[in-house]
């Protein structure tokens, strides 16, 4: 999908503020300098709002650290909502699956929204961003990426909804 855009990592630097630990370059002796990386990401346009949405990524880390996943919600004008997700164990050095989102009760027809997905390693690097964009719609049917390209197995779940909201234009 689309690449670019605003910086999560500056976004979660403001929410979280400076309260590291240890300082980067401890981290990066620690843990390696190079950055983790998104190699592809699927999502289907449209779908139901009666349904969970598969967000397919593969990613990787050379230094094998990979952390979390951090997913931004946005919508027209209303504020961001962000979402981290940590990864298994299993999954430090690459990784193949999807994020599930469930967009709540009062999601309505026709919403539209993006995520934009990054990975972070235990250093605190942070992957290149990749984008999303989705419209519901309750008669779209979810459409899966290419038979092969992605592993079928959960890797987290989004918890940010979208209400839609009285007033407010798309």
């Amino acid at each position: 999908m689309k690449k670019g855009g605003f910086s999560i990592a500056l976004m979660l630097a403001l929410i979280i503020g400076c309260a590291t630990m240890e300082s980067m370059s401890v981290r990066e002796e620690k843990y390696g300098k190079n950055p983790p990386v998104i190699h592809k990401i699927y999502a289907s346009p449209e779908f139901s709002r009666h349904e969970d949405w598969k967000i397919y990524l593969k990613g990787s880390d050379p230094d094998g650290d990979l952390k979390s996943v951090v997913a931004v919600s946005t919508r027209g004008d209303i504020s961001p909502m962000v979402s981290k997700m940590e990864l298994p164990e299993g999954n430090r050095k690459e990784f193949s699956g999807y994020l599930l989102w469930r967009p709540g009760n009062l999601a309505q027809d026709f919403m539209k929204g993006e995520f934009t997905i990054q990975l972070q390693d235990m250093a605190g690097h942070y992957s290149n961003e990749m984008k999303v964009s989705f419209t519901l719609t309750s008669r779209a049917v979810q459409r899966p990426p290419s038979s092969g390209e992605f592993e079928d197995k959960q890797i987290g779940m989004i918890m940010s909804e979208f209400k839609d909201i009285p007033g407010h234009k798309m």
